[in-house]
């Protein structure tokens, strides 16, 4: 998302000092035009990417496979489950994916909660404060939280 929001801030402001260093003509309304055209094409960007994946049909990344048994699929969710937490918290709290692992223990797939999650922060993810990790965990209600930090 950084990439795109500074792509979409550079093209704005290259049109901007276009718009400013070049002088006044009978074409303004084209230019102006031209230049709406450029910006509103940058700023469409992600749509059009998600609208071509949703075109290709390629779903191989969101379906699971159909021959997964039972033991097999708990284990998958517990996977997504744990996966989830990890990078709502990286995300909620701006760590690093790979300072922060997440361990579920009693995990029930049909109520999609857990007995206890686990979550060790590591690097300089120890630095954050993780009394507001576990009360944003324990929010959500999934499971209750601990928080532990690894150092070394």
């Amino acid at each position: 998302m950084n990439e795109y929001m500074i792509s979409l801030f550079a093209v704005s402001s290259v049109l901007s000092l276009l718009s400013l260093i070049s002088y006044k003509s009978r074409l303004d309304g084209v230019r102006k035009f031209a230049f709406g055209i450029l910006l509103f094409s940058v700023a469409s960007s992600p749509f059009i990417n998600a609208l071509s994946e949703l075109i290709s049909g390629d779903f191989s990344d969101i379906v699971p496979p159909e021959d997964i048994t039972d033991g097999d699929s708990e284990q998958i969710f517990e996977e997504a489950f744990s996966q989830g937490i990890k990078t709502s918290v990286c995300e909620k709290f701006g760590l690093k994916a790979g300072e922060v692992r997440v361990l579920i223990v009693g995990f029930a797939p049909e109520k999609w909660r857990a007995e206890k999650i686990r979550v060790i922060l590591s690097g300089t993810a120890a630095l954050s404060d993780y009394h507001e990790i576990e009360r944003y965990i324990n929010n959500m209600e999934i499971g209750e939280c601990e928080t532990e930090i690894e150092i070394g």
